[in-house]
């Protein structure tokens, strides 16, 4: 697991998405996620960070939490990359067809946000 650099991280903590969790809206026990991995390491952008609760990412946590359940995960990566922007990504890490991936995963779960209140 890569450690996220001090200056990424203060910027994080005055963020105000990075105070609730993206899946469930809570505001306890938040961790940041590192949704992606690029080249064999994580990414260590403000896009590839997601804040969720402890519950919904320990493999110990809810029977949907994040490393447990791939929906749960691709959902994580579907908010992650629609917050971000798709052709800055493609320059960055030319290696992966970000504007498919986010296409796939947008025809997937756009569908699904009533699923997700907190999405909405």
């Amino acid at each position: 697991m890569k450690p996220i650099p001090t200056k990424l991280r203060k910027e994080l903590s005055k963020d105000p998405y990075y105070k609730k969790c993206c899946l469930t809206g809570t505001d306890e026990n938040i961790v940041w996620h590192h949704a992606w991995s690029y080249a064999h390491g994580q990414i260590n952008e403000k896009w590839a960070i997601m804040p969720v609760c402890k519950e919904k990412h320990s493999p110990y946590g809810d029977e949907d939490s994040i490393h447990r359940c791939s929906k749960t995960e691709q959902v994580v990566k579907f908010l992650s990359l629609d917050r971000a922007d798709i052709w800055d990504i493609q320059k960055r890490f030319p290696r992966a067809d970000w504007v498919q991936i986010y296409g796939y995963l947008k025809f997937i779960y756009e569908k699904e946000k009533h699923n997700y209140p907190y999405l909405v």
